[in-house]
């Protein structure tokens, strides 16, 4: 294994995205990339391989998500030709727990332990049912800003009409900067939230009507290019 990309924000936009990495010229999201039909001259199958990647990771949804792009072999290890968008991140090296990510798991702890949520949403004023899986607060610790989920990401995003995943914005309490997927990290290492099974809410993210096959044989929020 050469590279693995991660940080998906669950098990079926992972497996869509390596559908669609498997198959490009079936995936309608890339067929704007002629290009992509076939290997070039000389094209070594890892380079074509990397060649899709890059594409994929310019055009949407998945231009938007918080991914990682890990390279495990540094021999390997070369530019992207159309450069990232910048809220994701390359990386070398093994997958393993920061020591920032064991703060923000201990920080969460202890903030657990004395509550400062507020029982309704700072944006709409509704009481906030089943906080545990819809509510979210500020990175600022002394902030206590509470929202839904949603109503966050709705402000978030602003005016930017069709979208649906945010990237960043500013606290409309405290007017910290905010990370969607820190916010979204520190709510998985603090609260231990499981994905839901439902399938509806990643309907936008499909390129085919299911993804059934080879299931077993996949890490859920981890796609890989190899050099076999």
């Amino acid at each position: 294994m050469v590279m693995i990309v991660h940080g998906f924000p669950n098990n079926i936009a992972a497996l869509q995205f390596e559908w669609a990495w498997q198959q490009p010229t079936l995936s309608t999201r890339l067929k704007i990339f002629p290009e992509l039909k076939r290997k070039l001259a000389k094209e070594s199958h890892f380079d074509y391989n990397f060649r899709i990647l890059n594409r994929m990771l310019g055009v949407g949804p998945w231009h938007r998500l918080p991914l990682t792009v890990r390279w495990l072999e540094t021999d390997y290890e070369r530019d992207f030709d159309i450069p990232l968008p910048l809220h994701m991140q390359i990386v070398s090296g093994k997958v393993a727990i920061t020591a920032s990510q064991r703060h923000l798991r201990l920080e969460s702890d202890s903030s657990n332990s004395i509550s400062v949520w507020a029982p309704e949403c700072h944006l709409c004023m509704e009481r906030i049912e089943q906080p545990e899986r819809s509510r979210l607060g500020c990175l600022n610790a002394t902030c206590k800003l509470t929202c839904h989920m949603l109503c966050l990401a709705n402000y978030l995003l602003g005016d930017q009409p069709g979208q649906y995943i945010p990237i960043r914005g500013v606290c409309p309490l405290c007017d910290a900067q905010l990370c969607w997927a820190s916010l979204l990290q520190r709510k998985r290492l603090g609260m231990g939230v499981q994905e839901p099974q439902d399938n509806d809410d990643c309907d936008e993210l499909s390129d085919v009507p299911d993804v059934d096959s080879d299931v077993e044989t996949v890490e859920p929020d981890i796609c890989e290019l190899s050099d076999a």
